[in-house]
């Protein structure tokens, strides 16, 4: 049991998932050679959130138990996968909105003359 519950074990599991959404599954189904931001998730993602990715990763975890061997496995990593997209996008908009923070800040805070209209 103690070889399962590693942190190599854990790196394999997160590779795995990379390598389902670049290399395996995901490249087959949505990748058609363009980066993620042009991919089908990332375009619903812009339109309705996280709700997107969360939901198909909860409908892959309830699938889970009508899976057994490889097809359990393959669907577990798709939840990963899909998980990890909600995170991407949680940290783009988080991002975006510590951006559009702080320029409001900088605007705020000038005070030279050439704002001035």
């Amino acid at each position: 049991m103690s070889d399962y519950l590693t942190e190599d074990h854990l790196s394999k599991v997160a590779q795995n998932a990379v390598d389902q959404c670049l290399i395996g599954k995901g490249k087959e189904r949505h990748g058609h050679n363009t980066s993620l931001q042009y991919q089908p998730i990332w375009q619903i993602a812009q339109n309705v959130g996280t709700g997107f990715p969360i939901g198909q990763a909860i409908k892959k975890l309830m699938e889970l138990k009508i899976h057994e061997g490889k097809a359990w496995r393959k669907e577990a990593v798709g939840a990963i996968v899909y998980t990890m997209f909600a995170i991407m996008w949680h940290d783009y908009i988080e991002s975006k909105e510590e951006k559009n923070e702080q320029d409001n800040n900088t605007s705020a805070k000038d005070t030279s003359i050439s704002h001035i209209r």
